[in-house]
């Protein structure tokens, strides 16, 4: 979790005085309103968290974050910390891809006035599966954009080798309200962050920050040491720092959306106890593979043996579910899954693994 979001005071006259520069120099880029399937985001009108598509909120301090008036809202239960109060949430649904191009969004509204800097938006993080251990976070940074108070879109670079430009990109818009966009360009290996001052007429996006990730490129450098294999995992998060109690409806987010996510598991989740001899849902999401999944072949590990075997089982739909046969060991097993998908004609189109998790 980023844990220096930027400081209200000390941040807005800097800001203040740039604002002429990003306003002449910065494009805006027209692009329609987008619709995306259901598996490619989440409108939480159902006002209930999905747990395929979210994993666990990582919390600090008193923030929450629930689905409720068809949006998910960031409160706090009192008054706030000395420091800061914050929640992230996973989107667990995808993953995606350092070596294809990718891009997420979300709408965001910040009626807040307390505080040196509250927020709602999006937090990017990178990670390499390491064999045993599953996707492991890297320690080179993350990137987010989001909605601060008084209409300040606010998107922040950190981690890594300080290469040149800064850490941070800001534009000041007219409203309380609007939407953040971030797009990873695969090819130059830059995160490039937009914001929508009112979104209510389609999505008309204007670019206001540029964030390098391979030592070229954006307006902001630094060098992860990404790999072609490495992937990312987005978060939706709410912040604020030093503020009075936040309260119901005044700062939430609605209409996530992504596009481009690879094919993931789902279920098992990281650390959880699976029952020997029982039938389990083994699930995953398909999303992003280039071409046309007709079968798929499910494996398992046990430890760091690396050795796969078949699993047994039921496969319910290529696309999204096996029905595992649990393996009843002499003794409880940590295990690793992974999915094989192919074609019609037996081609090696994907693999997704799950993290580690155990049989009990």
């Amino acid at each position: 979790m980023n844990k220096h979001r930027g400081n209200w005071f000390s941040y807005r006259l800097i800001l203040v005085l740039t604002l002429g520069l990003l306003i002449g120099g910065i494009p805006t880029v027209f692009i329609p309103n987008q619709v995306f399937a259901i598996t490619n985001g989440d409108d939480f009108d159902d006002n209930s968290k999905d747990s395929v598509k979210w994993g666990t909120d990582e919390v600090d301090g008193k923030g929450v974050l629930r689905e409720t008036n068809q949006r998910l809202e960031y409160t706090t239960t009192g008054a706030g910390t000395a420091s800061h109060d914050s929640v992230d949430r996973k989107f667990r649904a995808t993953q995606f891809p350092s070596n294809a191009d990718w891009e997420v969004q979300i709408d965001v509204t910040n009626t807040t006035s307390s505080g040196l800097f509250n927020s709602f938006g999006i937090d990017v993080r990178s990670f390499r599966f390491i064999s045993g251990l599953g996707w492991v976070p890297l320690s080179n940074g993350d990137i987010e954009v989001e909605l601060a108070q008084s209409g300040q879109f606010w998107a922040e670079f950190s981690g890594g080798k300080y290469i040149s430009g800064s850490d941070s990109a800001s534009f000041f818009g007219p409203n309380n309200f609007g939407a953040v966009r971030m797009a990873f360009n695969s090819t130059t290996k830059v995160f490039t962050v937009y914001y929508d001052a009112d979104p209510s007429d389609g999505y008309q996006w204007t670019e206001f920050g540029s964030f390098g990730v391979a030592g070229a490129g954006g307006q902001n450098v630094r060098n992860w040491s990404l790999k072609e294999t490495d992937r990312f995992s987005v978060y939706t998060f709410g912040y604020s720092k030093k503020a009075n109690q936040i309260t119901s409806g005044q700062l939430y987010g609605d209409n996530f959306l992504e596009t481009g996510g690879v094919a993931l598991l789902t279920a098992p989740d990281k650390g959880e106890i699976v029952p020997n001899g029982t039938v389990y849902a083994v699930t995953w999401i398909t999303n992003g593979i280039s071409g046309d999944v007709s079968s798929a072949r499910v494996f398992y590990t046990f430890g760091n043996s690396g050795i796969w075997k078949k699993a047994a089982g039921t496969l319910v739909d290529p696309l999204t579910r096996f029905d595992w046969d649990v393996p009843i060991p002499a003794q409880p097993k940590n295990v690793r899954l992974k999915v094989v998908f192919k074609d019609a004609s037996g081609k090696k189109l994907a693999t997704a693994q799950s993290s580690q998790f155990r049989i009990e």
